[in-house]
């Protein structure tokens, strides 16, 4: 990538760090690379260091996420194909609890 391709990517990541500040992103989770562009946008932005993230690691944030994301949040996963983002979901979901199914003698 050439020095100006660089520069590009780096202000897309930023771009997409100010638009998740605003536009209603509970925890942004950045991961390896450029992805710290939009972590550093999303804090100046508004989004809190606790709710805007950079991991090295895709496993390590997913961990992570577990104890920091509470239901309903919107959390937005962002790295490059080649960081494997899928495995911070994968992490996060694998220990997730799922609510057991109420029967109607429950809500009684």
């Amino acid at each position: 990538m050439t020095a100006f391709m660089r520069l590009v990517h780096s202000r897309h990541c930023a771009n997409v760090g100010d638009y998740a500040a605003v536009c209603g992103i509970d925890v942004l989770v950045g991961i390896r690379g450029a992805a710290c562009h939009m972590v550093d946008a999303a804090k100046r932005a508004g989004l809190t260091s606790g709710a805007a993230l950079f991991f090295d690691d895709p496993v390590a944030a997913g961990t992570a996420l577990r104890t920091l994301a509470s239901p309903g949040d919107a959390i937005l996963f962002k790295g490059s194909r080649g960081v494997h983002v899928e495995r911070a979901l994968e992490q996060y979901m694998s220990e997730q609890q799922l609510p057991e199914k109420q029967t109607p003698e429950d809500r009684k």
